[in-house]
């Protein structure tokens, strides 16, 4: 799938809204991140549901489960990856139990190893607020402060393993994905998953733009797998 375009006329609106300058700029792409959001959610319950039963997904960034909950729902098999401890524990006391999931306490990546966590800038330790914006990426945004040393694991290697295909893949990893996306791509891994749903994160690092653009035209060109490439 291609990026994605604003739907009617509220959104079209809020489009071009949102390159006014100041205030009325910024609530517009507010108002239109928040509607693109509940579009998207409604796509994604809609693929869900599609999929047939008892399909192997893996969530990547999956943080306190609550994709990994509604896939488990709808009758399907979950690896789910979250490195944080701190996130980690309480995913697992979410969904842990569950038949079908598979609760991997590691980062996806593109070799073995360890890498350093680090907490978004408002991460609080006793509410997890913030924890979705920790990443194995340095920007401005995090605290080195609140670092934590992970391990990280080869997805490509560790898929290739599996040796079973992937109905979808989620990946919300906070910049992770400009050498994950690449690395998958060299070993193979997409032409074994149907859907892969990514959350790009130039907005956080516009030197990435051009890097997100030719994902974008990867995702366009491709007849397998189905991209969306505007996940949140």
């Amino acid at each position: 799938m291609t990026k994605r375009q604003p739907r009617g006329l509220w959104q079209t609106v809020l489009w071009r809204s949102m390159h006014l300058p100041g205030a009325a700029g910024r609530s517009a792409a507010r108002k239109l991140r928040r509607s693109l959001k509940r579009m998207i959610e409604r796509d994604f319950l809609d693929l869900a549901k599609s999929l047939p039963p008892n399909s192997l997904c893996v969530d990547l960034g999956a943080n306190i489960g609550t994709i990994t909950d509604i896939l488990l729902d709808h009758g399907h098999r979950v690896i789910a990856f979250e490195p944080d401890p701190a996130t980690f524990k309480v995913l697992a006391e979410n969904v842990g139990t569950r038949a079908g999931a598979t609760l991997v306490q590691a980062a996806a990546g593109t070799a073995e190893g360890t890498a350093t966590l680090m907490r978004d800038k408002e991460w609080n330790p006793e509410t997890l607020y913030g924890s979705e914006g920790s990443s194995l990426v340095e920007t401005s945004g995090r605290k080195a402060e609140d670092a934590v040393d992970v391990r990280v694991v080869d997805l490509a290697a560790y898929l290739r393993d599996i040796d079973e295909d992937i109905a979808l893949l989620k990946m919300d990893i906070e910049g992770g994905e400009w050498d994950l996306i690449p690395h998958l791509d060299r070993e193979g891994s997409f032409d074994r998953i149907d859907h892969v749903l990514v959350e790009t994160h130039e907005w956080s690092d516009p030197s990435r733009e051009a890097t997100a653009a030719h994902f974008r035209e990867m995702a366009r060109t491709r007849s397998h797998p189905k991209f969306q490439m505007d996940w949140i």
